[in-house]
């Protein structure tokens, strides 16, 4: 996945760059994700997903009048696998008691293929691309499939395996996760979600999110300026 930043300034310049790398490869063979930046604000980017021109010329008609709200503009490329390996997104979410951050309170676990998992936000009853969720009460318990939606181009068995891969990569990580929920706990955030990546057999956390991310920032940022 390659990232890269331009200051907003030259939007024009981002979207120029973008159509022309579509241009060469061709339409829906690559995921641009494109994150703003707000001023002062670096958490809770606005991120927009382009694989057309046409998406691509909606998102500059869309921001180009909003350019005094941010300071830069990034994106990320991110190649459409049409392989017999799809590559799977997802995020799992914990969600505890008002009091204190016990991660054996339920777990969410929600999942997308061959895409961002900013669509797992998208999903409702007419979604097209492929989509699981599920959920169980803490670690070391079973999952529970609530919802399973299947498409042509992935095999049923090959994403039901993707996943099993992804749950047991994630309660080897329990250890780390709870040292994670702990500072979070010492400052009073009580619910978090973790995004992972499953792509040719390798899975990685790639990012997070809480209720609070600016504090969680702030916090960190002290610590290390005390250090």
């Amino acid at each position: 996945m390659k990232l890269k930043g331009l200051i907003l300034g030259n939007i024009t310049g981002l979207v120029n760059e973008i159509g022309t790398k579509m241009t060469r490869t061709g339409e829906n063979s690559n995921l641009y994700t494109i994150s703003l930046v707000k001023n002062r604000q670096l958490h809770k980017l606005p991120n927009v997903n382009v694989k057309t021109l046409k998406e691509l010329s909606d998102f500059y008609e869309s921001y180009k009048t909003n350019i005094l709200y941010y300071n830069e503009v990034w994106y990320c490329t991110k190649h459409i696998n049409k392989t017999d390996s799809p590559t799977c997104v997802g995020r799992i979410s914990f969600h505890t008691s008002n009091t204190s951050l016990d991660i054996s309170n339920e777990q969410i676990l929600e999942q997308v293929w061959n895409t961002t998992h900013r669509d797992i936000e998208r999903f409702n009853e007419n979604y097209s691309k492929a989509f699981l969720r599920s959920h169980r009460a803490g670690f070391g318990r079973r999952y529970t499939i609530d919802k399973l939606n299947v498409v042509p181009s992935i095999e049923k068995k090959q994403m039901l395996q993707q996943y099993f891969h992804i749950i047991k990569e994630i309660e080897q990580k329990r250890d780390s996760i709870e040292n994670f929920a702990e500072y979070l706990s010492q400052l009073g955030i009580n619910e978090f979600s973790l995004e992972y990546l499953l792509e040719e057999g390798k899975f990685s956390i790639i990012d997070w999110d809480s209720q609070d991310d600016l504090k969680v920032i702030s916090s960190v940022l002290e610590n290390d300026i005390e250090r």
